[in-house]
């Protein structure tokens, strides 16, 4: 998890820390209305944008950002802060009231979507199905040296 490779010079480590990146505010939003509380800001500089609708400059800047806080981060960290926000997730989608998750309103960030359309439409997660999952797999399916340790 840790060889560079699978996606130009980035690891499948800096891969998971890049989608923990762009699922965090969705999930921090979704416990933010579970909990009664303000939706807090995304968690990059918002200098960089707001992100979800950015134009693919603005993307890339933020997605640079995201590499330069977690690379150096230990992978346990990085997998268990993927573990979390699915926790969280399963956690808000459980208990969440049904206008919260059928409301179209209530959590901007998903583009018109009310959160049980992400989900089952895939809007949280094609970002990952499209572009990363086929890159993953065939990073995986390549023919690796036996002497390397493939965590």
């Amino acid at each position: 998890m840790e060889i560079p490779g699978v996606t130009d010079d980035w690891t499948f480590k800096d891969v998971a820390a890049h989608l923990n990146g762009w699922r965090r505010p969705h999930v921090e939003s979704f416990l933010a209305v579970l909990h009664r509380q303000p939706i807090p800001e995304p968690n990059w500089p918002i200098d960089l944008g707001p992100g979800l609708d950015e134009p693919d400059d603005k993307v890339q800047i933020i997605n640079d950002w995201f590499y330069e806080q977690n690379h150096n981060r230990p992978l346990e960290e990085i997998l268990a802060e993927s573990q979390q926000q699915w926790d969280n997730l399963h956690t808000a989608v459980q208990e969440l009231p049904d206008v919260a998750l059928y409301d179209r309103d209530i959590f901007p960030r998903l583009g018109g979507d009310s959160l049980a359309e992400a989900i089952t439409n895939g809007g949280l997660f094609s970002h990952f199905h499209e572009e990363h999952e086929p890159t993953l797999r065939a990073w995986l399916t390549k023919e690796q040296p036996e002497t390397e340790e493939i965590r």
